[in-house]
């Protein structure tokens, strides 16, 4: 999962998803408001601990999963294997 303001930057999710070989959920882009709103909630026993708010905020933001694109990321595999004999890590 990918948080904040960023996540409104599509081309960023797909070139991170690709980058990384892996599929990727964006959203909220307000997350530290949200968070903070939540820990109020329960502190003040509105809501009753952290999973109930985690549950609460994940249905209250629309998320947006992006998928890797099979020729980015074999392109990025390809440079992280040439990094990987120049570096020797």
């Amino acid at each position: 999962n990918i948080v904040g303001g960023g996540t409104k930057d599509g081309f960023l999710m797909e070139l991170t998803s690709s980058a990384l070989n892996r599929k990727v959920s964006a959203g909220p882009v307000e997350a530290t408001a949200a968070g903070n709103i939540m820990v109020q909630a329960i502190a003040a026993g509105v809501v009753k601990n952290l999973t109930e708010g985690r549950e609460i905020i994940r249905n209250s933001f629309e998320l947006k999963d992006f998928a890797p694109q099979s020729d980015l990321a074999a392109l990025y595999d390809a440079n992280v294997e040439k990094f990987s004999a120049i570096t020797g890590k």
